[in-house]
């Protein structure tokens, strides 16, 4: 049985909620939410922790699975969510607008390249193209060689940042290079190596790469940080790295062993955990659409309904939509393999 990390969890939802409220409370033209921008603005770096945390668990997951064990997990993880909460935003989006069905269709088939039914499935494509490199190690019985996989991703994404900052290279490659992990990589490349700090000691050599992959991640962060920062706050750079960096060390420390926790808050918190993918799905288009309906009553009303409804939302997948949708995918999996 795997080993599982239940502040990991926590953290995960947390990073979720960041997001939304960087959508709902400050990227969006609804209304002034001036006076919590210094909370808000940073909330997109809610994804680059997700990409750490991913790193990890993929790794932790994937270990000791074949590679059809490994395809089954991710389908079971992202299928069930994704096609309820693509039909929502579909539902939602078509009350103003036509022709969706094409982006519909790219984001309940995880089709790594847009557009799709909303934006922030972008960060979807990022995560396909991690799972297809551990897959690959999977399939080519290389998985013990993940500490030269992750360095070969944290140099191949340092490199394309560095292209991407100095605009010297190829920099549409990288700019659309999602799939290809060419700016994200060194996330995913760090959450791995803490993972493999879990199970031994690191060498010298994955210490500097693991040290290298944090600037990297740092750089980005920055890079990052310059498309969204108010005009005149440039004092306000610090936060995201703040915020990641601690999210970064709580990875660290929830993956070592810890105190048992009773087993209704094991529940409760990997309620959390489930929560946070649905979550992440419809906070934006469907969240933004909630957000202007009860404008009515206040813009700060209107602001904490988008969030509460898009938190119940996401509970009403993990706890009633995905348990009945993967018994049946089971089934159907048992079923094709005993005819």
């Amino acid at each position: 049985m795997k080993n599982y990390f239940y502040g990991i969890d926590v953290l995960r939802f947390l990073a979720a909620f960041l997001v939304a409220g960087f959508h709902l409370g400050y990227l969006n033209d609804i209304a002034d939410f001036t006076p919590v921008w210094l909370v808000t603005w940073f909330g997109w770096i809610g994804v680059e922790v997700f990409f750490v945390i991913s790193g990890f668990v993929i790794a932790n997951s994937a270990n000791g699975k074949t590679p059809a064990q490994f395809l089954r997990g991710r389908a079971l993880r992202l299928y069930p969510a994704v096609w309820f909460c693509a039909t929502l935003t579909l539902i939602v989006r078509s009350f103003s607008e036509t022709d969706l069905l094409p982006a519909y269709l790219r984001s309940i088939m995880l089709i790594p390249k847009g557009p799709w039914i909303d934006d922030v499935y972008w960060t979807l494509a990022v995560e396909v193209g991690f799972y297809c490199l551990v897959f690959l190690l999977l399939l080519a019985r290389m998985f013990s060689q993940l500490s030269r996989a992750a360095l070969a991703l944290t140099l191949f994404s340092s490199i394309s940042l560095i292209i991407l900052a100095t605009k010297y290279g190829p920099v549409g490659l990288v700019e659309r290079g999602n799939v290809l992990l060419a700016r994200h990589g060194c996330f995913f490349a760090l959450g791995a190596w803490i993972w493999i700090s879990t199970t031994r000691r690191l060498l010298p050599w994955e210490r500097i790469a693991l040290t290298v992959a944090i600037v990297a991640c740092i750089g980005e962060i920055y890079l990052r940080g310059r498309e969204f920062l108010p005009a005149g706050k440039m004092e306000w750079m610090l936060s995201p790295v703040v915020v990641w960096f601690a999210a970064v060390a709580c990875i660290f420390i929830f993956s070592r062993p810890g105190k048992p926790i009773s087993e209704a808050a094991s529940r409760r918190i990997r309620t959390l955990g489930l929560m946070t993918y649905p979550l992440y799905l419809v906070h934006h288009i469907v969240g933004l659409t909630i957000e202007r309906h009860f404008l009515f009553a206040g813009k700060w009303f209107a602001l904490v309904v988008s969030v509460l409804s898009a938190i119940a939302i996401s509970w009403i997948v993990c706890a009633l939509w995905e348990p009945s949708i993967k018994r049946l995918m089971r089934r159907d999996w048992n079923f094709t393999h005993t005819s």
